[in-house]
């Protein structure tokens, strides 16, 4: 079994829905819960919500900075600037993996 170093503490992404100015059953429905149960149990470190639950909630905030949500380390948002940097490292992302797809097919 895998040691985990850290540890997710769920009050960071009660932080994070409160800089957003959002309610937590809108946040819960932001991720895909049905219901705000699940959120609660994360931020009162009960249980901890899945990958795929906390990308659905960047997908529909692209200013969080799951860093926080996952470490505690800030900021809480990111501003602009910070988001256009991580479009670019996507982008060249997918311009190395297409040229390395181009060349696998010659």
């Amino acid at each position: 079994m895998t040691k985990v170093l850290g540890e997710v503490k769920g009050f960071w992404l009660r932080d994070v829905i409160e800089a957003l100015g959002l309610s937590i059953s809108d946040a819960a429905r932001g991720m895909g819960l049905n219901h705000a149960k699940r959120l609660y149990q994360h931020m009162n470190d009960e249980s901890h919500l899945g990958a795929g639950h906390l990308s659905a909630f960047k997908k529909n905030n692209p200013n969080v900075n799951l860093n926080y949500v996952l470490s505690g380390e800030p900021p809480i948002l990111l501003l602009p600037e910070q988001m256009k940097d991580i479009a670019l490292y996507r982008a060249t992302l997918s311009d190395i993996r297409n040229k390395a797809n181009e060349g696998l097919g010659e």
